[in-house]
């Protein structure tokens, strides 16, 4: 009895150390082996968490967002090149980002499942690098956020290098070209107009200085097209679709709210990236494949331009090119307007653009700002 009651008395804790040590081990086990990965991304807060959300869905796969400016995602991805922290890049200022990753060795290629033959260039547009660095997911055209109550039509610039006239002083907003890829991508194209035509830079940079004289202030406070809609100014330089994003957040005035291209205005694509060096390469490919898939571009749509089943890049359904123009809502009408709008888009040399991109950034804090 002694000899039971003893083994008794020990079997009951010991069992449940075990169980608990089980318990533990498989706790620690699923928390190591839980897929994740990290995105870093300039594109709009909500629409992103819709895209991570959704994949996390199918997948399983947790994603952390990091949610900054172009500009400093660059910074950080430089920093932290030899021990990387994200997975994929995913960037909404433009097809420079992606010619600057490659460049400096940021990103590894990829080529997305179904993606085989996509071609590198489309008309003006290019697709994709040419090794596969990156792939574009998204397109958007660089332009001017006003208000229709206040401007009108017949007013608007006709061209960019129009900003600098003296009619504009104090009316004019724009991100602070330090944190924000959109504002320098404007500044790299507004001096590749004159470069590109076999003009002195210096021109360009006369034009910017008028521009700056009448900037009223940087957009701080939200996007440029929130000062536009306060009545605060005039104009406001913008990507579309982060003029669409905030547009469908207005509660009042946003039937106000428009958006303008001026002659030979930027049209790219937007680059989709794997990290170099990618903590979790695996999950990331599969990231990137599924943003190019029907059900996330279906996602995307609401605010940037996607490509359709022959090639097209086609606008999104509230773009308000298609408000200005009269024409239908309707996919294929999208998509005729976009090659209408490609056909007269700036014709680009992004690699003259990604090389002087962090150049004309410092030029325009130390010699132009003041």
């Amino acid at each position: 009895m002694t000899k039971a009651g003893n083994k008794k008395a020990f079997t009951f804790p010991f069992v449940a150390f075990v169980a608990f040590v089980a318990f533990s081990a498989s706790s620690c086990s699923s928390r190591q082996s839980k897929r994740k990965l990290v995105l870093y991304t300039d594109t709009p807060e909500s629409l992103t968490l819709e895209l991570t959300k959704r994949f996390e869905e199918l997948y399983g796969i947790e994603v952390e967002e990091v949610l900054e400016g172009t500009s400093w995602l660059l910074t950080r991805l430089r920093a932290e090149q030899n021990h990387p922290i994200a997975d994929v890049f995913m960037g909404a200022s433009g097809t420079v980002p992606g010619v600057i990753g490659k460049r400096e060795g940021l990103f590894a290629p990829y080529i997305p499942k179904n993606f085989e033959n996509l071609p590198v260039q489309g008309g003006k547009l290019k697709l994709r690098d040419e090794d596969w660095y990156w792939t574009g997911f998204g397109f958007a055209a660089l332009g001017l956020a006003y208000d229709k109550t206040r401007t009108p039509w017949d007013e608007l610039p006709n061209a960019w290098p129009d900003l600098a006239q003296p009619k504009w002083k104090g009316e004019l907003t724009i991100w602070d070209p330090s944190v924000s890829g959109t504002a320098t991508l404007f500044l790299v194209a507004s001096l590749w107009r004159y470069v590109g035509q076999g003009r002195p830079e210096e021109e360009g940079w006369d034009n910017l200085r008028g521009f700056y004289r009448n900037l009223k202030k940087y957009a701080e406070e939200g996007p440029p097209a929130f000062s536009v809609s306060k009545g605060l100014v005039r104009l406001g330089v913008h990507l579309d679709n982060q003029f669409l994003y905030y547009r469908k957040k207005v509660k009042e005035g946003a039937s106000d709210l428009s958006f303008y291209l001026p002659q030979e205005s930027p049209i790219l694509s937007d680059p989709l990236a794997l990290v170099a060096q990618s903590p979790h390469p695996q999950e990331a490919k599969l990231f990137i494949d599924f943003v190019l898939s029907p059900a996330a571009q279906d996602i995307l749509s609401t605010t940037f331009w996607i490509r359709d089943a022959k090639g097209r890049a086609c606008l999104p359904a509230d773009h308000p090119y298609l408000e200005a123009a009269g024409g239908s809502k309707d996919f294929n009408s999208r998509c005729l307007a976009g090659q209408i709008l490609i056909k007269d888009a700036l014709e680009m040399d992004f690699d003259w653009m990604a090389a002087s991109f962090d150049r004309a950034r410092v030029y325009w804090q130390n010699h132009v700002e003041e």
